[in-house]
């Protein structure tokens, strides 16, 4: 037996040898869509790099289906665990959660109403008519670079305010 990669493995090969595979892998995964994705996974892998010796077939199989396992439950948790690094928590739907929630959105809505005007127009546009930018200018008959700055004042403005209560 040679020490060297075959060139090609026949797709024949590999056929006779799906039974196996797809039994390791229902044992390992029970998700029928995602045992057919790693027999898919594991013929690919074979083509490319097929086994040093081709008496050994089966157990390189086994050894590649295995590992493709192992992989994949690698990637879903490093998946998992950075959705729940960014995702926020649930909301709490306590009473006292829902009374600081108002509360707050009443603070906001008081910031908003004691801006001077043009920033309490172009902030009520913009929050509560959930109008952009280039709409606002065309409905107040301004560029919009003036009421993107508009905006921005206005957020320093409340931001400053917010800050000192």
């Amino acid at each position: 037996m040679s020490s060297e990669h075959p060139s090609t493995i026949h797709i024949e090969t590999l056929l006779e040898h799906e039974p196996f595979v797809r039994s390791i892998l229902r044992g390992l995964v029970s998700d029928e869509n995602q045992v057919q994705d790693l027999v898919q996974e594991t013929w690919m892998r074979a083509l490319r790099r097929p086994p040093k010796e081709a008496g050994a077939i089966k157990g390189w199989l086994a050894r590649v289906a295995k590992n493709l396992v192992r992989d994949s439950h690698r990637r879903n948790a490093t998946r998992t665990h950075r959705e729940n690094t960014v995702s926020r928590p649930e909301a709490d739907t306590s009473a006292a959660s829902s009374e600081e929630r108002l509360r707050l959105h009443q603070q906001i809505v008081d910031a908003v109403m004691a801006l001077e005007e043009p920033y309490r127009s172009v902030m009520i546009l913009t929050y509560y008519e959930d109008l952009s930018a280039s709409e606002i200018a065309a409905k107040l008959n301004r560029k919009p670079a003036t009421v993107r700055s508009q905006i921005h004042r206005a957020h320093e403005n409340m931001r400053s305010q917010l800050d000192a209560d």
